[in-house]
């Protein structure tokens, strides 16, 4: 899902395993990671990018000494990096197999099914921050991992293009400097001759483009052919709420909603239908409903909760 709220577009994104074990698998020198870019669409300016390679094959903005895993990414410098990254017994970081003690992170996707309490948990265990992320807790039996992403504007208006990627490596650029730090052995200065000549430095495992999205905010997005969302009764007293429009859209396309607190956070999402059941979570305020069809934003409206 994706709305504009102030001058920061809000892109929550729903990443889900469909392999049957871990991804990526368990040598850890293998990683997958996310790659954003948003583009405007007239100027083609880039807007924002995250999870860039540079020329070395080095993910841009990754921290040292490894990347912690993210709920929320609130910059291009927040990669969402899916890996295992091993301590030695002295806690710090190693790439050396015949160092590795334990891992220091480990938020590789989890296969659907995945569970916490099985007898083997300890070989497969979660490690580092993404302990606290209930995609990895609670709702690891799902296989997901939901992303939300907060790209600024800095006062771009119009439309503009979002290009979102899922890529992979099997020997990232960092793994191998260290290896290669040895290189007058022989089998390792051999194996960097192969590796230099390498240009292939990633795969990419799925990718999706969102068009023409309007960066411009609004009380009342248009829908359609001039169709506006209507909330009733709007401030809502009770637990419900009755979605209309003022024109007849589309039905026969897929059509969902978020609700969107004041902070930019979604609370509540799931089909549209013509009359909506608020969380009990949900208490006094401002809100805004958020409508999309087929991952297109196609309307925000505020309502109040009394």
């Amino acid at each position: 899902s994706l709305y504009v709220y102030g001058d920061t577009l809000y892109v929550t994104l729903v990443v889900k395993n469909k392999t049957g074990h871990k991804l990526p698998s368990g040598y850890p020198s293998r990683l997958a990671w996310m790659e954003l870019t948003l583009q405007d669409r007239n100027t083609k300016e880039v807007i924002y990018k995250n999870g860039a390679l540079d020329e070395a094959g080095n993910i841009t903005g990754r921290d040292h000494p490894f990347e912690t895993h993210h709920q929320v990414s609130r910059s291009e410098n927040d990669v969402q990096i899916y890996e295992m990254v091993m301590s030695d017994l002295s806690g710090q970081l190693t790439t050396r197999l015949n160092a590795a003690y334990q891992p220091l992170k480990d938020n590789r996707l989890l296969p659907t099914g995945f569970s916490r309490n099985h007898s083997a948990y300890d070989t497969v265990a979660v490690w580092g921050t993404a302990q606290d992320d209930p995609d990895f807790g609670i709702n690891s039996f799902k296989g997901v991992d939901s992303i939300e992403y907060r790209i600024p504007l800095y006062g771009h208006k119009g439309q503009a293009d979002l290009s979102i990627a899922m890529h992979y490596q099997t020997l990232p650029s960092r793994w191998m400097a260290d290896l290669f730090e040895n290189d007058t052995i022989d089998l390792v200065a051999h194996f960097k001759t192969m590796y230099e000549g390498y240009n292939r430095h990633f795969e990419t495992i799925d990718e999706i483009e969102i068009d023409s999205i309007d960066l411009s905010t609004s009380s009342t997005s248009l829908i359609g052919s001039l169709t506006a969302i209507v909330i009733s009764p709007n401030p809502v007293y009770g637990a419900m709420l009755h979605i209309s429009f003022t024109e007849q859209i589309d039905l026969s396309r897929q059509w969902t909603y978020s609700i969107i607190d004041i902070n930019g956070r979604k609370i509540q999402s799931g089909p549209l239908s013509e009359d909506i059941s608020l969380l009990p979570t949900i208490r006094q305020g401002v809100y805004y409903f958020a409508l999309f069809t087929e991952n297109k934003i196609a309307g925000i409206k505020p309502f109040t909760v009394l």
